[in-house]
């Protein structure tokens, strides 16, 4: 029976996908070449590796299959149709995958994704996200770049956004004194300082004077300011 069904599973494989790409064929749309299936020729040589390393890239970074197919002819009427036929004829529905399509129409391209549920569940409007970061590019028809664009926006994704810590301010009432206690102390400051210079400054020579205890037995005693200077005295 093991043996059976081990000749039986990959023939079954093998029909299914005649099966597939008999339908593909039959609803004209095109076939998928791998993962990059450049009918349009968008590419040169360089550029398709360029690509199939970046899809290979996101497939071991993200988990997510990117299919790209860039092509000259539609039968939908617009690009988003053709997108949604395409991703629904090659069953990408079923797997973590996203399907970019670049349309020619005359001499104008166009661009539509479509993300599988799977993927959407986890990065939610990824399709439109990357259709905003790609509108520019393909307006002025830079297919290439616009492909780079996708993956430069995948990219991203992975990479955690690195939020800046808090920055600390101090409050007026633990960690610094309020403005009003700041003036008072500053009014303080400068009373004493020219309370001392008026007592302890000559005011002829401005040298520091010389303080000494009256001596004597009048009621007025107290205290002598005088300067070495000048020889300028005052009492108090």
């Amino acid at each position: 029976m093991r043996t059976l069904l081990t000749r039986t599973l990959p023939l079954l494989g093998l029909i299914l996908a005649a099966l597939s790409t008999s339908s593909v064929a039959q609803s004209g749309l095109p076939r998928p070449i791998g993962q990059l299936s450049d009918y349009g020729a968008a590419l040169n040589s360089s550029g398709r590796e360029e690509i199939n390393a970046r899809i290979a890239q996101t497939d071991r970074t993200l988990g997510v299959k990117v299919y790209i197919l860039a092509s000259w002819e539609s039968p939908q009427p617009d690009v988003e149709s053709f997108a949604n036929a395409v991703f629904s004829a090659w069953g990408l529905g079923s797997s973590r995958s996203l399907l970019v399509v670049f349309l020619r129409t005359g001499t104008e391209w166009s661009a539509s994704v479509v993300a599988s549920a799977s993927v959407r569940t986890q990065y939610g409007a990824i399709a439109d996200s990357l259709e905003h970061r790609m509108a520019d590019l393909i307006l002025h028809d830079r297919v290439e770049e616009a492909m780079l664009a996708l993956f430069d926006g995948l990219d991203e994704i992975k990479r955690p956004t690195k939020i800046a810590p808090p920055k600390k301010t101090s409050s007026a009432g633990s960690h610094g004194l309020s403005p009003v206690v700041s003036i008072l102390l500053v009014a303080a400051g400068t009373a004493a300082l020219v309370i001392l210079i008026q007592r302890r400054v000559c005011p002829r020579c401005g040298f520091f004077l010389r303080a000494s205890r009256r001596r004597g037995f009048s009621r007025t005693r107290g205290k002598v300011y005088s300067c070495s200077r000048c020889g300028f005295r005052r009492q108090r």
